[in-house]
């Protein structure tokens, strides 16, 4: 079962709660709050994930919807996407669940970068694609593919928030074949291009 609060206090109050009631975190329970408000979440025990909130995009869309309103127009709803999540251990599922999965799941952590794909996973196991399939839709709701393509997109978008290195060595670094591939995953998870999330991470 899992937690998600759109603020970190509340989150913050509900992990206390779940701790008075001898409720295991992550085990019974994972929690994940938005903001990620860093002296908050680091202070928690066990730590507190949360959603990166880009405040600044979000500040431009509430002016821009502000001055619509002002001109007598009825501003559209906008969706403005998530730069991620800071993973702490309210959400370290991994003890939690079949061995299988997990070291599926921490096989493909330490390799995605490397290219990999489901049937090196496989061979790596030495285990059924079926059986891996099973394991990871019962585990995580999603397939060993969709873990990889995670998995590339958490490198990549650390390396784009973190360092200043070029595009083609983001794709490169991150696991994907071209600067396309990585672009056309950005679309299709954060309906964002790279560069973007770059501009966001930054401010």
């Amino acid at each position: 079962m899992a937690s998600f609060s759109g603020n970190d206090r509340t989150a913050a109050r509900i992990l206390d709660s779940c701790q008075r009631l001898g409720l295991s975190i992550p085990h019974d329970l994972a929690v994940l709050g938005a903001a990620d408000d860093q002296l908050l979440c680091l202070s928690m025990r066990p730590g507190l994930s949360s959603v990166r909130v880009p405040w600044r995009e979000v500040g431009r869309c509430a002016v821009r919807a502000l001055e619509q309103r002002l001109d007598g127009r009825h501003p559209l709803p906008v969706k403005v996407s998530p730069l991620g999540i800071a993973v702490r251990p309210s959400t370290d599922i991994l003890s939690a669940i079949d061995a299988l999965a997990a070291r599926a799941l921490s096989w493909i952590t330490m390799h995605a970068a490397e290219g990999i794909n489901v049937a090196d996973v496989i061979r790596h196991l030495d285990c059924r694609r079926s059986q891996l399939e099973r394991h990871c839709f019962m585990a995580f709701g999603k397939g060993p593919l969709q873990a990889i393509r995670q998995a590339r997109m958490d490198v990549a978008t650390r390396l784009l928030r973190d360092t200043a290195l070029p595009m083609s060595a983001v794709a490169r670094s991150s696991g994907f074949s071209t600067m396309a591939a990585m672009r056309a995953t950005f679309q299709s998870m954060m309906r964002m291009i790279p560069n973007t999330y770059r501009s966001m991470a930054a401010e």
